[in-house]
């Protein structure tokens, strides 16, 4: 599952990419980052720690996420644990806010507000459908 995620994950950004010879180096940070953050979604990671694990400061990071892709790390990373949530609450039977713990989240209100924007349904609605 976790493999299927990081090549869907790869794949939505990566559809936005522009990528010319001399922005080779750009792509392999975004393409590490990415492949990072798809292996730690879950967990409490910062542009920072991902930053540092690809070899960069976080601002110039920040700006290979923004200008490749037009994607912020936090749009990225949002994105992952959404989905990661949504199909929890498809395919299991845990609780809304278990699924969102598991899915990185520390406050299920933010959960709750991101969920409904992305999706335009709350979690619970979701599940009922």
């Amino acid at each position: 599952k976790k493999k299927a995620l990081i090549y869907y994950a790869l794949s939505l950004f990566m559809s936005n990419c522009s990528v010319v010879e001399n922005e080779k180096h750009e792509f392999d940070l975004y393409r590490r980052a990415i492949t990072y953050i798809t292996s730690h979604f879950t967990e409490n990671i910062s542009l920072s720690e991902v930053a540092d694990f690809v070899g960069v400061s976080a601002s110039h990071l920040s700006r290979v996420l923004n200008n490749g892709c037009d994607s912020s790390f936090s749009d990225i990373l949002n994105a992952l644990r959404i989905h990661h949530a949504k199909n929890l609450l498809i395919e299991t039977d845990i609780s809304i806010s278990e699924a969102a713990y598991a899915s990185g989240y520390g406050s299920l209100r933010n959960f709750n507000r991101i969920f409904k924007k992305n999706y335009g349904l709350t979690p619970k609605e979701m599940r009922q459908q």
